[in-house]
């Protein structure tokens, strides 16, 4: 049995279908993804949430299915990219609430859209043409003080199972 990585407030519209990706060829064996997506008709569906830990997708991005509702293929770019970060836990629940709420205020300030899994895990859209610099300090301030990771989830390219 595998455990499932749940988005409980996916940004997207339209989202009426739900799908997983596979996270074993991300290094990651057991664990899939649970995506919504929304359907578009000729037998692809759009991603209508942020990849939380699958690489190579972002909101927006046109996939195809297997026959059991496992994310294949990658078939069209949406040119958006998903930034994540990290967060270490902190012994004093207060210092990580000051953390993550002005990492919120930024993602707020910048008009981003974002989904949180628990209070440590995050995933930002970035669509293209925005300047994502001032959100990419505040996030590197807190890599500097290794109170966190970031990565760009781009960094890898999708990989379904064939």
């Amino acid at each position: 049995m595998k455990v499932s990585i749940v988005h409980e407030e996916p940004v997207g519209q339209g989202r009426t279908h739900l799908a997983h990706a596979d996270l074993a060829p991300f290094g990651l064996d057991g664990y899939v993804e649970l995506l919504w997506l929304k359907p578009n008709g000729d037998q692809t569906y759009s991603v209508s949430c942020i990849p939380f830990r699958t690489y190579g997708l972002a909101l927006g991005d046109q996939v195809r299915l297997s026959i059991n509702d496992e994310v294949r293929e990658l078939v069209a770019r949406s040119s958006h990219r998903v930034l994540r970060m990290s967060l270490m836990p902190d012994p004093i629940p207060e210092r990580l609430t000051e953390r993550t709420d002005s990492i919120r205020a930024e993602i707020r300030s910048a008009g981003l859209l974002s989904e949180w899994s628990s209070d440590l895990h995050l995933a930002v859209d970035i669509p293209p043409g925005i300047n994502a610099w001032p959100l990419l300090k505040v996030m590197h301030r807190e890599v500097l003080m290794r109170h966190a990771l970031t990565e760009w989830a781009d960094m890898l390219p999708f990989s379904g199972r064939q």
